[in-house]
């Protein structure tokens, strides 16, 4: 199936409103629900840390330590905002990436923590699923995504990326993947450990990543996440998120484990505070003897990515 940016708008598989305007959602099933959904809102959400694998510059030998202009973070998605009926309200489909010098660089040229340094994508132009070989591909102007069951590339200058899973290519979040809102439900998993290599700039980099997926019928409009995403030192990957302060879910991922093997929960405290660096969120969950704390790396490393209307402003750290 190919289809342009408002035929994906208008795409519908005749799973029809029912109660409450809401779409069901049943526990997530793969490869079903790696492709597109009828549901008003949709988003796919990737975000990667990497570094400059090797560095010859000053001394001409090679060095997997990162210096500075050599670590950066990316942040990947496309959101889907469908009203019903189709034309009668701001419906859009926008893929954005950005990507960020996330280290302070004291050498006079003002490049500071958090800097923008590469803006990518735009409007949808083309979406294209095969079942069969159960890969999908996203072109967004210049900016093309492939992404499979268990790898994702990003292709435009000067990027060029491939991610790997290199543990569980999928993990279903909530009761089966179904997360319960109050309000409505969603579907829902992450691809929590993803390997990254590639191109930045001419230069080889490497790093890690991780990927989420969601679906409803709830508007996000008026609405607030919070949510965390990371990879401990141990290897360990930790989700949490808290829904206007009184849904909450967390999944602690261990190092080379399967989905059998995650401890869930929702009996955790994810507090956001402040110091001397900057903003931190702490998260403690007794249950996995977890204190997890979060700080960014200076105090001017938030950022605003601008989305469609329901969805306002995006605001994240670098950290």
């Amino acid at each position: 199936m190919k289809l342009t940016g408002n035929e994906v708008l208008a795409w519908d598989n005749g799973n029809e409103p029912k109660h409450g305007g809401m779409r069901d959602i049943n526990p997530v099933r793969f490869p079903d629900d790696d492709f597109l959904h009828p549901h008003a809102f949709e988003w796919w959400y990737l975000a990667a840390n990497f570094h400059v694998a090797t560095d010859t510059s000053l001394s001409g030998q090679s060095s997997d330590t990162p210096t500075p202009h050599t670590e950066f973070t990316l942040l990947f998605m496309v959101l889907k905002q469908r009203l019903s009926p189709v034309g009668e309200g701001p419906s859009g489909l926008v893929g954005l990436a950005r990507v960020f010098d996330h280290r302070r660089v004291g050498d006079g040229s003002g490049t500071e923590t958090g800097k923008l340094v590469s803006v990518l994508g735009g409007d949808v132009i083309n979406y294209e699923e095969d079942r069969v070989r159960e890969r999908v591909v996203w072109n967004l102007g210049r900016l093309n995504w492939t992404k499979t069951a268990s790898e994702h590339r990003l292709t435009a200058a000067p990027l060029e990326l491939a991610l790997v899973a290199s543990g569980p290519p999928r993990l279903r979040l909530g009761d089966k993947g179904v997360v319960d809102y109050g309000e409505g439900r969603a579907g829902y998993f992450i691809a929590p450990r993803l390997s990254l290599s590639g191109m930045f700039r001419g230069r080889p980099v490497q790093g890690f990543g991780w990927f989420e997926r969601q679906w409803t019928d709830l508007s996000p409009r008026g609405k607030s996440w919070r949510f965390v995403l990371a990879r401990l030192e141990d290897g360990t990957c930790l989700s949490a998120f808290v829904f206007e302060e009184t849904r909450r879910y967390a999944v602690l991922l261990p190092p080379d484990k399967g989905e059998s093997d995650c401890l869930h929960s929702s009996d955790f405290r994810m507090d956001q505070g402040w110091s001397e660096q900057g903003p931190v969120t702490k998260i403690v969950w007794d249950e996995a003897q977890l204190v997890a704390t979060i700080t960014s790396l200076s105090a001017d490393q938030e950022f605003a990515v601008p989305l469609l209307p329901s969805f306002g402003e995006y605001a994240s750290r670098v950290r």
